[in-house]
């Protein structure tokens, strides 16, 4: 189911990202679809020791790939570790 959720919120934060001229909203869009990369990632690591492996459902196998066989993703840390978007917002 998680990778269900995450897998949506790509293909939803992209549908929501190509909508927008908006670069803030750009910003925060790809800042999230960063975050749910990693989610995935893991919840496919948990399937795989299952001895499974995630089928996508709204985004293509490439695509889902793509981002599976990508490393892990900083999401914008820039003052350090743990802080994520809300420390990369300080100081806007």
């Amino acid at each position: 189911v998680g990778g269900e959720v995450e897998d949506l919120d790509i293909a939803d934060l992209r549908a929501m990202r190509s909508r927008t001229s908006d670069a803030e909203a750009r910003r925060v869009y790809s800042l999230l679809e960063c975050g749910s990369h990693n989610h995935l990632r893991a919840f496919d690591r948990q399937l795989r020791a299952a001895g499974e492996r995630y089928e996508p459902r709204h985004l293509s196998r490439e695509a889902v790939d793509a981002i599976l066989e990508a490393p892990h993703e900083r999401c914008g840390r820039r003052y350090g570790r743990g802080r994520g978007m809300r420390g990369g917002m300080r100081g806007r």
